[in-house]
């Protein structure tokens, strides 16, 4: 019963594009080559944007010019865009990307390289494992990766050691039963994972699309390789064991302002009237785990 209904979700409330699958043939771009010079200006363009949303989810707590004079880490810097939009607005120190794909750090790099940005590097590594002495960073970034890393704790425990006294750690994630906390990007119908299970919804992505996913068990969960299935009680959890300060945190409803869904629809008062309605369901318990679109905090240590 439940392959049938996947079947029929998929087809009918499917997307015409596809991104989230393995590409195994990543190409690797060439700064020389005039193309690849504009491929990599777009990049930059379109991450900048991205940036100027990260930061919205702060409401004005946190401005570029933060940044100015100081060691910045972009913990999950993907193929370098924010990092180096970072590096050039915000006018820090240093500004770090880190990230476990080699391909990402290396178009990072050398698009860096390209843009003669000496305050700027890229780095190979995993949250849970740091490659930096302690005290080294002033802010570290996360724009949606924690959802993503293998030890959500670690994490937390790696980016409290290398942070300086007072340093503060920024993070935005989607909590994993949220709306489309399942990440599967052939629907965009919510909460997939809520009502079918992991193994079912994979196999039919498996059979019907031919899809490849590795699962795998994670504290008590059968999950899709790549996602941790972080809840919002159990970061909480995670937080309440921790020895951060908390500056600022937010359960960012539906159709919270920065989203996309909020941007795109265009009536001025429908957008204010599904703010009000949504605002105050992640503080109701009930409702919490399932329309928190975004956790948003700062921590300090």
């Amino acid at each position: 019963m439940q392959y049938q209904l996947l079947k029929l979700i998929f087809r009918f409330f499917g997307t015409s594009s596809f991104y989230d699958v393995n590409v195994p043939n990543k190409r690797v771009v060439d700064y020389s080559n005039l193309d690849d010079i504009k491929r990599g200006n777009e990049t930059s363009v379109v991450y900048k944007d991205h940036s100027r949303v990260f930061l919205g989810w702060f409401q004005g707590r946190i401005q570029e010019h933060d940044f100015a004079r100081k060691r910045v880490l972009d913990l999950g810097s993907g193929f370098g865009g924010r990092t180096i939009h970072y590096a050039q607005a915000g006018g820090p120190a240093l500004c770090v990307g880190i990230d476990i794909d080699e391909v990402g750090v290396s178009e990072g790099s050398k698009f860096a390289r390209y843009l003669g940005q000496t305050n700027l590097q890229f780095v190979l590594g995993r949250g849970e494992q740091l490659p930096f002495k302690e005290n080294a960073f002033d802010y570290v970034l996360s724009y949606d990766v924690l959802e993503h890393v293998n030890d959500f704790e670690h994490v937390f425990q790696e980016v409290y050691r290398v942070l300086r006294k007072g340093g503060r750690f920024l993070s935005v994630f989607p909590p994993y039963y949220g709306p489309m906390g399942h990440h599967i990007k052939r629907t965009k119908l919510p909460w997939i994972n809520v009502f079918f299970s992991t193994e079912k919804t994979y196999e039919v992505l498996r059979k019907e699309y031919g899809d490849s996913f590795e699962l795998w068990p994670h504290r008590g969960k059968i999950l899709r390789r790549g996602l941790n299935g972080t809840t919002v009680k159990a970061y909480r959890r995670y937080l309440g064991r921790s020895q951060y300060k908390i500056v600022h945190e937010k359960l960012a409803p539906l159709l919270s302002k920065p989203t996309e869904i909020y941007r795109g629809i265009r009536s001025q008062t429908l957008k204010e009237l599904l703010r009000i309605l949504f605002a105050p369901t992640p503080k109701i318990p009930m409702l919490r785990e399932f329309l928190t679109h975004r956790i948003v905090f700062v921590l300090e240590k």
